[in-house]
C-alpha cells in the first residue's frame, strides 16, 4: 500500500498520528509524549464535564426546593 492511502486511513479513523518506519527515536518519544498529554487532557475534560453535569443537577434540585419554599411562604403570608 502507498503511504498516502495509509495516512488517509489513519486520519479517517481519528488515530492520533501516523509514524512510518524507520522512525527517529526522538521523534517517536515526542509523539508518544504528545499522545499521553492529549489523552490526559481528554480525560480531564471528561472529568470536568461530569463534574459540571452533577453540579447542574444539584443546582436544579436546589432551585426547585427554593421555589417550593417560596410558594409555601407566599401562601402562608396570603392566608
Amino acid at each position: 500500500a502507498d503511504i498516502g492511502a495509509a495516512i488517509q486511513a489513519v486520519n479517517q479513523s481519528q488515530a492520533y498520528k501516523f509514524i512510518s518506519k524507520p522512525w527517529n527515536d526522538q521523534d517517536l518519544v515526542a509523539v508518544l509524549k504528545d499522545a499521553f498529554a492529549r489523552y490526559n487532557l481528554e480525560a480531564e475534560n471528561l472529568r470536568l464535564q461530569n463534574q459540571i453535569r452533577e453540579a447542574a443537577i444539584k443546582l436544579k434540585q436546589a432551585n426547585e426546593s427554593l421555589e417550593q419554599r417560596v410558594e409555601a411562604r407566599t401562601r402562608d403570608i396570603l392566608e
